[in-house]
């Protein structure tokens, strides 16, 4: 019985962690890029908005930053 109601209240609290977790921004992922910036988001090609900027040139800027990264992270992979 103590472990029942134990596993019920892990259950609730991974439930709420998750809920409050989901309004989270998460990092890019793979599939994720090439992002571009929108205004003053920066974007993925699916349309999910991964940041919001205080002023779209920043956000151009960061895009092409984490792209540039992203091609020569997978530059650095191919070439092992």
């Amino acid at each position: 019985m103590l472990v029942s109601n134990r596993i019920q209240c892990l259950r609730r609290v991974a439930k709420t962690h998750s809920r409050e977790r989901s309004d989270e921004p998460s990092p890019p992922r793979l599939e994720d890029f090439p992002l571009r910036a929108k205004g003053r988001h920066i974007v993925t090609e699916r349309g999910v908005v991964v940041a919001t900027v205080a002023d779209p040139s920043i956000g151009e800027e960061i895009a092409r930053r984490l792209n540039n990264s992203h091609w020569s992270d997978q530059e650095d992979q191919w070439a092992l």
